[in-house]
């Protein structure tokens, strides 16, 4: 609908005649008179309304929700080390007198590990001998050795005495 159709219908001087008493202006001065009126909005109150001893009073109110949180958790903390303390004390008194067995169990798995690593290290030295004895038996003996044959120089013309053999005594 444009402008000039507008203003024909039947309703439009109404509705004009309608914003403008809404939105027109009466003074600066009470132009936001309707927002800052607090008895236009009655359920509606000011930070500032609430006095010193409302805040007072919120804040006792909060520190006695806490203090009785707090009292309530440290009774907790403090019945569940004593319950644990107990159960600690039996223990105690089991293991001291040797009835649990738990400690035998320990115990005889303590001497079961003991005497397989004993028997390992034993079973190990003595195969380790073993192939060291093999080797040395491998071995041939080592046969002494043989004595180079004696150089002889015979010199022409000359008597060369025979050499003193082990079994002659030499010649003086």
């Amino acid at each position: 609908m444009d402008k000039a159709n507008f203003s024909r219908h039947p309703r439009a001087d109404e509705l004009i005649t309608q914003m403008n008493e809404r939105f027109t202006v009466g003074s600066r001065d009470n132009l936001f008179d309707s927002v800052d009126n607090s008895a236009s909005r009655p359920n509606d109150r000011r930070m500032t309304d609430i006095s010193r001893q409302q805040v007072s009073d919120m804040l006792a109110a909060s520190e006695a929700k806490v203090d009785a949180r707090l009292a309530n958790f440290d009774t907790s903390i403090k019945t569940g080390f004593a319950d644990l303390r107990a159960e600690f004390a039996a223990l105690r008194t089991e293991i001291a007198d040797g009835r649990t067995d738990a400690a035998k169990q320990n115990h005889d798995s303590m001497k079961w590990v003991i005497g397989t690593v004993f028997a390992t290290i034993s079973l190990g030295v003595a195969i380790i001998g073993l192939f060291i004895n093999l080797n040395k038996s491998e071995k041939p003996a080592a046969a002494p050795a043989a004595q180079p044959a004696p150089i002889v120089i015979t010199v022409p013309g000359a008597t060369v005495a025979p050499a003193p053999t082990a079994a002659q005594p030499a010649p003086k």
